[in-house]
């Protein structure tokens, strides 16, 4: 009869066959319970691909273009909403991009794994200065300039934005729970956040 292999690769043995509850509870032995807890470990990997994201990579430039597409008024976003999108196939480290979500359209129940939709907003620490609305920093430039060009009324409106876009980079967080989203449910899973 051939031994069980588990998941970390060696042989499920005597030891680790006949662990009980109350071993694992009390500690009875430690070495076999580190092995049990590896091969739940990997089986939950196996039961949510996601599980195996240990960092993601996003282009801040993304986040901001996220961010910026979800902070317009909602007559201008025609039902849509950016999110920043990991694709499967899922690995340790992975890669996102910019995607744009229409309401009422999902994936089909059995495709899985499917792709994971993260809240741009996650990627941002708190406190960061309100994004400017274009149509209230045009209204602004008008109040606060002489008799301004539209040119100059542009310049205005654009140099809001830099000013924020520039909070927004300063406070990029380099871990975040890419589950912590009205887009993802379940336990928080949190993530090394890379920026390139």
């Amino acid at each position: 009869m051939n031994p069980e292999i588990r998941t970390d690769g060696g042989e499920i043995d005597d030891r680790t066959q006949h662990i009980t509850d109350d071993d694992i509870e009390h500690g009875t032995d430690g070495e076999a319970i580190q092995d049990i807890n590896k091969v739940r470990e990997a089986r939950q990997k196996l039961k949510e691909p996601r599980n195996i994201i240990d960092t993601v990579v996003v282009d801040p430039d993304d986040v901001i273009e996220a961010l910026r597409f979800n902070g317009r008024p909602p007559e201008y976003k025609n039902q849509r909403s950016a999110a920043i999108r990991i694709s499967p196939s899922f690995e340790s480290e992975s890669g996102t991009s910019i995607f744009y979500t229409e309401e009422g359209n999902y994936y089909p129940p059995e495709m899985n794994p499917k792709p994971i939709h993260i809240n741009p907003r996650v990627f941002v620490g708190e406190n960061i200065i309100d994004q400017p609305i274009r149509s209230d920093e045009r209204a602004r430039a008008k109040d606060e300039l002489d008799d301004p060009t539209e040119e100059e009324i542009e310049e205005f409106v654009n140099m809001a934005f830099e000013v924020w876009e520039g909070e927004v980079r300063n406070r990029l967080k380099t871990e975040a729970d890419i589950n912590d989203s009205e887009l993802q449910h379940g336990e928080p899973h949190m993530v090394e956040v890379r920026y390139e």
